[in-house]
């Protein structure tokens, strides 16, 4: 037989598909035939009609008994080739056709769908189609949708088939939630649409119990239930703004073991909840999937999902957190960890009436996700609050506020490319890492920004061990690029080019370098190199292994040496230059850094007439004494040299030897030397003074000049400093 046959009883507790034979067929009294297709119709009763019917069906190809089920019985046991029978709760003769309905007011007024031989329901037994279900004086779909669910939950499962309307451009109204049950499946067919009637403000489909149980830690609920087939819920929100608390969903289920592939839109509140408890021993995994779902303009999350270790593959949220003000919903918000995929939520490039708080918002840990696209977050697009998260390929554009990518937990692996877009806030940071309540730490982030005015990275409130390699372009343009570096354990590398920080290597501070274990550069135009490494002066340059360059800059070589005055540096092993233009030079200590070394001094005074003028270490423009901590002894040699500025034929040149020594306060200061040497020089007058300083602790040198003309001083130290 080349058609297809189908035999329907009136029998609403006769579920299975049943081969028939002819004899069995014999047995059935006032059987009706129809038989339809594009070549006409045939109808008969009792057995000549049925074999009729198979007659037809030869040659159209579909044919639908109809019996009156009093003998339905009798018809189990053998089979006739291609003869099947289904159930259909319904009159006889009522089923005039099997094709698609649409929102006709009773069956009989659907139009059979010539050709079309789509079965009531299907050969397994377990799909039932839900127009079977309306009833004479039904006002909408509400109480088929129920009694669809109810019939298949007491049946132990099944799925319920929603059928596109013949109709284009109608729907499955309903005005009451549809409550769903454990073992149950809605299958709305991708050109369906159930809508919500005006006026009804309650949400569109609620799991069982829901109600009682949201909001709590509890292993009930319903399970193995699903929404699929890619049709739409429209929850009507511009004739819906009435809902009680807690409703006002699109759909609102507490349970597991779930399937969603659905279309949400115009919810008053959220367009999909789905919750469960989480400690509940012995059960995890929640084994739920949201397959493909997309939701569009809801008041308050386009998805809310409280389920641990659900799979998220395909979420499209658009428009969410509508019911306002800013900075109040969530675009997506994850309480538990998930695995995800394929995320995109977007707020649009025109004005609406509000903007979500984070366009993701994942409190949940151990998150893995990839290929995620968020804009239009108002406090941030993405916030990663719970830590252990594994996500890669995230872009995020047009975020509304002063953050792009918030990171307040730990553990978290990152990689981002941020961008403020056409339409996005520029006075923001790209990504902050941690808040005032909340740090971040041992976080790995890759990240690709550009066009952030307050800079690409903030580790104000980070709580260190960080490292982010840093990829971007026009990033603060006039300041620095990296700001509030505070923990020396957070490492930044790469590079920001079309701002203040240019470098391959990134350090703490603007046009910073550093490279190493625990290495730090803080300041403007620091480096710092090695393991332990710090530069903290402006300028700074720290190379070796626990070096420090604080004094502006500074220079330090070796092995846990110091330069702490201004343009000095240090080399060897625990060399310590404190002095401003000190360059010191150690190879070992005997107590503490810098109680046994070499340093050089230079020192220098401007003269513009013949009152004594002290040198200073730091050069013209200050005073910086050459001073002698407590318990120290200098043996020092000083060369000095004078020169006419305006006229370079007058010179002078002296040297001095000397012991200076400080044995406690500042006034127990002591010089011992005979007096300074004149080696050569032609200017009459010109004259230095070497005296210990007791009021600063230290070595005190005075030139006198010309009255004439302005004099240069410079003169080098050259000591061995002893510290008791």
């Amino acid at each position: 037989m080349s058609g297809s046959t189908r035999v329907v009883l009136n029998d609403p507790t006769f579920r299975a598909a049943i081969p028939v034979t002819a004899a069995q067929l014999d047995a059935v009294p006032a059987a009706v035939a129809r038989a339809e297709g594009a070549a006409g119709r045939a109808e008969a009763a009792g057995t000549e009609a049925v074999q009729q019917a198979l007659q037809g069906a030869t040659e159209l190809g579909s044919v639908a008994l109809l019996l009156d089920g009093s003998n339905a019985d009798a018809l189990q046991g053998t089979a006739i080739e291609d003869v099947q029978i289904e159930t259909a709760p319904t009159q006889p003769k009522q089923i005039a056709r099997v094709a698609e309905v649409s929102n006709a007011t009773t069956l009989a007024d659907a139009d059979v769908n010539a050709g079309d031989a789509r079965p009531l329901k299907d050969i397994a037994g377990d799909t039932l189609l839900l127009r079977n279900f309306w009833r004479a004086g039904d006002a909408d779909w509400s109480n088929a949708f129920q009694r669809a669910i109810d019939y298949a939950a007491s049946q132990g499962g099944g799925t319920i088939r929603v059928t596109r309307p013949r109709q284009a451009g109608t729907s499955y109204m309903t005005s009451r939630t549809i409550i769903m049950r454990t073992g149950v499946i809605l299958d709305v067919d991708q050109r369906a649409t159930i809508r919500l009637a005006n006026g009804s403000n309650c949400t569109m489909i609620e799991g069982q119990d829901f109600r009682s149980l949201t909001g709590t830690n509890s292993g009930l609920g319903i399970s193995d239930w699903g929404i699929i087939g890619y049709g739409t819920l429209d929850g009507n929100r511009a004739n819906n703004t009435g809902a009680p608390a807690g409703q006002g969903h699109g759909v609102a289920i507490f349970g597991r073991d779930f399937v969603v592939d659905i279309r949400i839109k115009n919810c008053y509140r959220r367009g999909l909840h789905l919750e469960y408890g989480n400690t509940q021993v012995g059960v995890s995994p929640f084994n739920g999937c949201i397959k493909r779902v997309v939701t569009d303009t809801t008041g308050e999350e386009g998805i809310w999902l409280g389920v641990s270790d659900a799979h998220v593959w395909s979420a499209n949220v658009r428009y969410p957190a509508m019911n306002g003000p800013n900075n109040t919903f969530d675009g997506i918000y994850l309480k538990f960890g998930v695995r995800a995929s394929h995320i995109n939520v977007w707020g649009g490039n025109v004005a609406i009436p509000s903007w979500p708080r984070y366009a993701l918002n994942v409190e949940g840990e151990g998150m893995t996700a990839s290929n995620i696209h968020l804009e239009s977050g108002f406090s941030a697009n993405l916030r990663l609050a719970g830590g252990g998260a594994q996500i890669n390929n995230i872009q995020t554009y047009n975020h509304r506020g002063n953050t792009n990518l918030l990171i307040e937990s730990s553990g978290n692996i990152l990689g981002a490319r941020a961008v403020t877009g056409q339409f996005g806030s520029r006075a923001a940071v790209a990504l902050r890492m941690g808040t005032a309540t909340a740090g971040a730490y041992l976080n790995i982030v890759d990240l690709y920004s550009s066009n952030h005015d307050l800079g690409a990275v903030d580790l104000t409130y980070s709580s260190g061990g960080n490292a982010i390699t840093l990829n971007g372009f026009n990033d603060s343009a006039s300041s620095v690029s990296v700001v509030g570096w505070t923990s020396s354990s957070d490492t930044v590398r790469g590079r920001v080019s079309g701002g203040a920080f240019e470098v391959l290597e990134g350090g703490r501070g603007s046009r910073s370098v550093q490279f190493g274990h625990n290495a730090a550069a803080s300041s403007t135009s620091g480096v710092a190199v090695g393991p332990g490494a710090i530069s903290s002066g402006t300028g700074g340059i720290a190379l070796g292994n626990g070096v420090v360059a604080s004094g502006q800059n500074s220079l330090v070589l070796g092995t846990n040496s110091t330069a702490s005055g201004f343009a000095s540096s240090a080399r060897g092993v625990r060399a310590a230059a404190e002095v401003s233009g000190e360059h010191a030079e150690a190879s070992f200590q005997r107590k503490a850094t810098g109680d046994c070394q070499r340093s050089h001094y230079y020192m220098a005074a401007y003269t513009t007439n013949a009152t004594p003028t002290l040198l200073s270490c730091s050069g013209f423009a200050s005073l910086a004494r050459l001073t002698i901590p407590i318990g120290g002894l200098l043996d020092f040699r000083i060369d000095l040299t004078g020169i006419g500025e305006t006229d370079t034929s007058k010179f002078f040149r002296a040297t001095y030897s000397g012991l200076l020594r400080r044995i406690s306060g500042v006034g127990t200061t002591m010089l011992a030397g005979p007096a300074p040497v004149l080696d050569a020089g032609n200017a009459a007058g010109w004259s230095v003074a070497v005296t210990a300083d007791t009021t600063n602790g230290a070595l005190q040198v005075q030139a006198t000049g010309d009255a004439t003309i302005p004099v240069v001083w410079l003169a080098r130290v050259t000591a061995t400093k002893i510290l008791l």
